[in-house]
């Protein structure tokens, strides 16, 4: 387990620019599984592929693994909660752009884990609740790549610091783009992206023939789950 040092450096730097790295922070035996696993992507018409864990063996033994629980300590000291993981498999078959945007979903399998809020959207078996602040704000996302991610294969773009404005409308997030510099996330793979949902981020389409997937996994602290309510949802407009 991490120390108490390595947790208020690690703390320390996410905090204050809303990501942080744990470079190969997963095992060769973990990589070469999930690289297996990934072999046939199975829904090849969507840009992301939802509730990995039921589809791939490999990806719901990982959820279990001392290397994502590690990191969970590292970055949230206590015991967390699973929301949700997706397979993001860009290819020059299927290739996308994605614009400057935050993740502002709360999601989940179950609208009964989070009881005081109403309002809930149902997609591709999921239920979906926009713009809730305090959720969001304590809401960790890890980015695994499963594939090296460069400036030419659609590697992740972001604004360090961006986090702390909290909500933002679509002219709101221009404006930071345009008045500070992106920042590009290169990784090897087995390298993961630790990041807050609330950065403001993007990604090209791939300039190369290499494959890029990242498993995208969404955590939040358990104590939450009784605390939040529907009042601190933020309404959300021009977004």
């Amino acid at each position: 387990m991490p120390t108490n040092k390595e947790k208020l450096i690690n703390n320390a730097h996410y905090i204050e620019y809303g990501y942080d790295w744990q470079r190969l922070g997963l095992k060769p035996s973990e990589l070469a599984e999930l690289q297996h696993g990934f072999k046939e992507t199975r829904s090849p018409q969507h840009s992301g592929l939802r509730q990995v864990e039921q589809l791939y063996p490999t990806v719901k033994a990982l959820l279990s693994s001392h290397s994502i629980h590690r990191i969970l300590d590292q970055y949230l000291g206590e015991a967390a909660f699973y929301l949700r993981g997706i397979l993001f498999d860009k290819r020059p078959q299927r290739n996308w752009p994605v614009s400057w945007h935050q993740d502002l979903a709360l999601v989940c399998s179950d609208p009964q884990q989070f009881p005081k809020i109403k309002t809930w959207r149902k997609k591709s078996g999921l239920y979906h609740h926009q713009g809730h602040r305090l959720a969001l704000e304590h809401m960790l996302t890890l980015r695994i790549h499963i594939d090296t991610a460069r400036h030419d294969n659609g590697c992740l773009q972001l604004i360090p610091k961006s986090h702390k404005q909290g909500i933002l409308t679509e002219s709101q997030i221009q404006q930071i783009k345009n008045q500070n510099g992106a920042l590009y996330c290169e990784a090897m793979a087995g390298d993961i992206l630790v990041m807050n949902p609330l950065i403001v981020h993007a990604s090209a389409r791939l300039q190369s023939p290499q494959q890029r997937r990242i498993l995208h996994l969404e955590f939040i602290p358990k104590r939450l789950l009784p605390e939040i309510n529907e009042s601190t949802t933020q309404r959300l407009s021009n977004t």
